[in-house]
């Protein structure tokens, strides 16, 4: 056998000069033990997709001569590459010539000694075709002190090393929990074997950090014990790691050398600033450094924005400073300032060496609070519970933050299939990934930030500020994308709210809260509640429940007998402050401002959120109907705007996104609404007129007094008309 050749390879699957769709590479150091029972598992774990198995051998035993003898009792090619001594550069080396030889679409990493499950390959295949993305990373599950299946020493040398990694490459790294595990499927076009420079086992982390632009996602999998032979880690490779990771650090970011120059640059001028303004200024301590230190900000801003970033967008250049600004400030006021009266004053240190300190406390206080920090309970394999909601099997979502909009919907055991999945990025800032959609206001884990992966599968990537107020969460990002993920579906999310009576539903259609008039109606009408301001309609005409907490008032706090507590009075005493046309221009003109907005707008709602509860606390009686065949319209407005019930009803039962003006429902109604080159808006449009074809509109004029009291004996009228010519409906599914 050559040293560097094709051993052989089974035909019985497919012939040598035909691409396989997967080649699985496994390079081997004196792992004979272990190939038989790889190889035996292999075949049913990848059973119904083409592969290959593409072994690269380093051995110093009879591993090359066991896979020779075992080429031909497999249904699928078996290739190896055996390399001479002189070539031998560790795994990672190995995996790159695994590389330029593999002829699959897709190429999967795994070791040979069985601790990576062959199962788990199928899975990454699929969360590729689900995700679209370049790289599907197997991350092993773990716990505080590392990675579970590795001894405690071992989990914890690989806690420290994947820390230490986070530490060095912090962006590249963020949307990977275990950058350092050995089993990943990545697109091979994706990956340029020329671009990598391996050195050592880490393969993974070569390629994240060499080839930034890859659409990254990932599962997460049981790592099991070996199942022959010796683990390769040890003393020598851990300092070929750290060697590597400097390397790396090194050569990977062409923007390091200038923004070392920058921060060096600025420390020198804030310190020049401060003496000029000392001496010559006639300031005090205090005045002369917050002064110096206001210049140098601007100062080092500009030079990270003309010279260092000099290819971001100049259009996100007002966002980012005012991101920037506002956190300037704030540790100015609550670090810089009180360190340098306490250093010059109490301790009556020099005036530019306690300047000194306080700039580099600061710049340790914004690394350890920004994005930038690896200091999160997911710096490793840390996984946070999740939830999982399944509206009417329509739809299937899993988050990691409990959506109380969905508590109905609330499911214990994870579904088959996720169609939407909600997580939060630990590390500060969603990456904007490829194909998605992304929106920051560049104030690391302490601003608003998110990325949205739209598809049949849909991930929502969003910063930790997110995961403290989840109502805003849920109305501003969640529930536009469930919009177009049931449009997708043939159903819509019609603004409206709904009853039912006897299996016949009435769907409410106004500008104003519904909350009260809904109420009333299941109280005192006999109807079911379904909706109070959004409904789930399919094109068939039937209805679903969509119970989200709704707006109380004090109305109906009496209405229920309940006692007002403290909370609740705040609740609806800052209702009236906060959530008015008054509070939303202002809003407005911020927005235009370009000021993060999002981001207030999200602590506003988390410090004073809104009074909502779900309306069954509120009237413990009232039943629940989960579906309902639509049998009416009812339509509140002013008298004098009423028309013939033409088209305009299903222009009100679409929702407005763009209506809101607040980012991010603007950028998400104009992104989302997409889907393979379709406007999904006539998709929506189509759903709706299909679904209300030959129903009657009733309308009720809105300046009456309790006008839902009319609804409880709504019957088509004089006031009355119906859509098209649809026949009567079937009863609900």
């Amino acid at each position: 056998m050559s040293e560097k050749s094709d051993a052989h390879a089974s035909q019985a699957a497919m012939p040598l000069n035909s691409a396989p769709q997967i080649t699985v590479i496994i390079p081997t150091r004196n792992e004979s033990g272990n190939i038989q029972p790889l190889l035996q598992k292999l075949t049913p774990a990848l059973a119904g997709l083409s592969f290959e198995a593409l072994f690269v051998d380093d051995s110093t035993d009879n591993t090359a001569e066991t896979i020779a003898t075992l080429v031909d009792d497999y249904p699928f090619p078996i290739r190896m590459i055996r390399r001479p001594i002189e070539s031998r550069n560790g795994l990672s080396g190995a995996v790159v010539d695994g590389i330029r030889e593999a002829r699959g679409t897709w190429i999967c990493v795994m070791d040979a000694d069985l601790q990576h499950p062959p199962e788990t390959i199928i899975r990454l295949w699929e969360q590729a075709a689900k995700t679209k993305a370049d790289i599907v990373v197997g991350s092993r599950r773990g716990d505080m002190f590392g990675p579970f299946g590795l001894s405690r020493l071992r989990s914890l040398n690989s806690k420290l090393l994947t820390i230490l990694a986070r530490t060095l490459f912090p962006r590249r790294l963020k949307n990977v929990s275990d950058p350092l595990t050995g089993l990943f499927l990545v697109r091979r076009e994706s990956v340029n074997a020329g671009e990598l420079r391996p050195d050592g086992f880490k393969i993974l982390l070569e390629i994240l950090v060499r080839c930034p632009a890859l659409h990254v996602a990932e599962i997460h999998f049981d790592f099991a014990s070996r199942h022959s032979g010796e683990s390769k880690a040890d003393v020598r490779e851990g300092a070929r790691f750290l060697r590597h990771l400097l390397v790396l650090r090194s050569t990977a970011n062409p923007h390091l050398g200038r923004f070392v120059i920058v921060v060096v640059a600025g420390v020198v001028l804030n310190t020049a600033l401060l003496g000029a303004f000392l001496r010559w200024g006639g300031f005090s301590t205090l005045t002369a450094a917050f002064v110096a230190a206001e210049l140098t900000w601007m100062a080092v801003f500009l030079a990270l924005e003309l010279w260092v970033f000099s290819e971001r967008d100049s259009a996100g250049r007002p966002r980012r400073f005012w991101g920037s600004f506002l956190l300037t400030q704030l540790t100015l006021l609550i670090v810089f300032l009180p360190l340098m009266y306490l250093l010059t004053v109490v301790f009556n240190l020099n005036s530019l060496l306690a300047n000194l300190f306080a700039f580099f406390a600061v710049g340790l206080v914004r690394y350890l609070l920004s994005e930038q920090s690896v200091w999160t309970r997911s710096a490793m394999a840390w996984q946070p519970q999740s939830y999982y909601y399944n509206l009417h099997n329509l739809l299937r979502v899993e988050s990691q933050i409990p959506l109380r909009e969905l508590d109905l919907f609330l499911v214990s055991d994870p579904p088959e299939v996720v169609d939407l999945q909600i997580r939060v990025d630990r590390q500060g800032t969603p990456s904007d990934m490829p194909g998605g959609i992304s929106y920051d206001e560049h104030l690391g884990r302490f601003g608003f930030g998110l990325s949205v992966l739209p598809g049949a599968y849909t991930q929502i990537v969003v910063s930790p500020l997110l995961e403290h107020s989840s109502e805003f969460l849920f109305t501003n990002i969640i529930e536009p994308v469930i919009r177009w993920q049931l449009v997708l579906r043939g159903h819509v999310l019609a603004k409206a709210a709904c009853v039912a009576r006897d299996g016949d539903a009435a769907m409410i259609s106004a500008e104003q809260d519904l909350g009260t008039a809904v109420g009333e109606l299941c109280r005192n009408s006999g109807y079911a509640f379904l909706a109070d301001d959004r409904t789930i309609l399919g094109a068939s005409g039937v209805v679903y429940s969509y119970p989200k907490p709704l707006t109380i008032d004090k109305t109906m706090l009496e209405a229920s007998g309940l006692s007002p507590t403290l909370k609740n009075r705040a609740a609806l005493w800052s209702q009236k402050l906060l959530y008015t046309r008054a509070a939303r221009r202002i809003g407005l003109w911020l927005s235009g401002l370009q000021l993060p907005v999002a981001t207030l707008n999200t602590y506003l709602q988390r410090f004073v959120p809104q009074p909502k509860q779900h309306l069954q606390s509120i009237y413990p009686d009232i039943v629940l109907s989960p579906s309902a065949a639509l049998r009416e319209i009812i339509r509140v407005e002013p008298a004098s705007l009423a028309e013939s019930a033409g088209q305009d009803i299903v222009m009100h039962l679409r929702p407005d996104d763009l209506a809101v003006g607040f980012q991010p429902l603007p950028l998400l109604a104009e992104k989302l609404r997409v889907w393979d080159g379709e406007d999904l808006v006539d998709k929506e449009r189509q759903i709706i007129e299909q679904a209300i074809r030959g129903l009657p509109v009733h309308r009720i004029d809105s300046a009456q007094h309790a006008w839902w009291h009319e609804v409880s004996d709504s019957v088509p009228d004089a006031h009355s008309s119906a859509i098209g010519s649809k026949p009567k409906l079937r009863g609900p599914m």
